[in-house]
């Protein structure tokens, strides 16, 4: 019936049922200096909404239910143990060394805590290695007066997975994800949002990053210390930063980032930019049709297009076969180390190629363009005709000319070519009429045809 406080020297304050404000009065409740653990059992405003919460400095306050209130001022450590879903509509704020725990108490899957107000924290932890934990902040989420870290820890049998949900602007040092027998997953479910703070596992591998929001922006570096286990991005996205992740999984758009690093596999489902390269070191499967536009795109390992296109904007480094590509196009140089197999189309490479291996250019039609210089010691197969299907091959550049082929066999229709210099054989099987208007030669001798 007033705004009281509450004072029990280094002893606990148990509330067994609900407490609610009086008549139609938002009270505020105090707990004075020296006071111990405080536990809330049953429902905080549930009828009857309270003004302020406060506790004091090292005191910890614990609610199992929901919380209605206009603020919870926060000195000590808040811990949200539920073991269903529930809501705490206040907002938190940060006065001294502050603490907000997720728990589930229970085992098994958590229910979520919905938190509706803004937050600001020193420490925000959810789940722990023997509980697992699941929140939703609308808010935003703020940074206190030194650092903040959020960190998500997976429980301890598999159906204990921890989930930090994050609808708003967040703000914070790091966050940090910890796999256990459960998994450790952050979400950005807001859209439009800017989050700043790195995002690391706890260990190499370890944790997963959702992003189903759209037009988020990623000021920070992800991956940094150590990858995640998995990025899924679902929504458009800008990254400011650097990323690395063991597994990235795509169905919208990445842009503006400077570097793009996946150890693992990849499936990519919209174009990537980044300002600097691109690694792809795992496998690649290609879900739409794509354009991946950096610096230079290196795949290490096989790219299956899926039945769908494949444009890389910049140089490309090519150390795994592409294949079931409709078509492929380079605009920069190319290392080409590895075959290349467009199903409906051509392919295209409108800068310099160095082969580092003997590939195999395969189209059934369309043209296999090469608008500037072929040179390295190895062979090179180009095949594109064959059945109905009838393709071009045309080297607007001299092959090479700054160091010889090994051997080159091509069967297309029509042959266009300038200058051909290799060490082996010069194999030619065309449909149609072909012309080479350059010199043909091994080194300083002539070339067997």
């Amino acid at each position: 019936t007033t705004s009281p406080t509450l004072t029990a020297t280094s002893s606990a304050i148990n509330f067994s049922s609900t407490v609610d404000s009086y008549t139609g009065t938002n009270y505020n409740l105090t707990f004075g200096t020296g006071t111990g653990t405080a536990t809330f059992t049953g429902a905080v405003g549930g009828n009857r909404a309270l003004g302020t919460i406060t506790n004091v400095a090292g005191e910890q306050l614990t609610f199992s239910d929901a919380v209605t209130a206009t603020t919870i001022a926060n000195y000590g450590t808040l811990l949200f143990n539920a073991t269903s879903a529930k809501t705490v509509s206040a907002a938190i704020t940060d006065n001294d060394t502050t603490t907000i725990q997720v728990i589930n108490s229970a085992d098994g899957a958590p229910g979520i805590i919905t938190f509706s107000g803004n937050i600001v924290a020193d420490t925000i932890t959810i789940g722990t290695t023997n509980n697992a934990g699941s929140a939703l902040f609308n808010g935003t989420v703020l940074q206190g007066a030194g650092t903040t870290n959020i960190t998500i820890v997976g429980g301890d049998v598999s159906g204990e997975a921890s989930l930090g949900n994050f609808a708003n602007t967040v703000t914070v040092t790091a966050i940090t994800l910890n796999d256990q027998t459960g998994g450790a997953t952050v979400q950005f479910s807001g859209s439009g949002k800017t989050i700043t703070g790195t995002i690391d596992g706890s260990a190499a591998g370890k944790g997963t990053v959702n992003i189903s929001g759209a037009t988020n922006t990623f000021a920070s570096k992800i991956g940094n210390a150590y990858r995640p286990a998995q990025l899924t991005v679902g929504g458009a996205t800008t990254f400011s930063d650097a990323v690395k992740t063991t597994a990235l999984t795509t169905t919208a758009a990445i842009s503006n980032g400077t570097t793009l690093d996946v150890s693992g596999a990849s499936s990519i489902g919209a174009n990537v930019t980044t300002s600097s390269t691109q690694v792809y070191t795992g496998g690649v499967t290609l879900t739409a049709n794509t354009t991946l536009a950096g610096s230079t795109v290196t795949n290490s390992s096989t790219v299956d297009g899926g039945g769908f296109s494949l444009t890389e904007t910049g140089n490309s480094s090519i150390g795994g076969a592409i294949t079931n590509v409709t078509s492929f196009s380079v605009s920069g140089t190319t290392s080409l180390g590895a075959s290349v197999t467009t199903t409906t189309g051509g392919q295209t490479y409108s800068g310099a190629v160095t082969l580092t291996a003997s590939p195999t250019l395969t189209a059934p039609s369309g043209t296999i363009l090469f608008s500037s210089t072929v040179d390295g010691a190895y062979a090179l197969t180009v095949t594109n005709s064959g059945g109905s299907n009838t393709g071009d091959v045309t080297f607007t550049g001299a092959v090479g000319g700054g160091t010889a082929l090994t051997g080159i066999t091509i069967t297309t229709d029509v042959l266009t070519a300038a200058a051909i210099k290799s060490t082996g054989t010069l194999s030619v099987t065309n449909a149609g009429t072909s012309s080479i208007t350059g010199i043909i030669s091994e080194d300083t001798s002539a070339l067997a045809v």
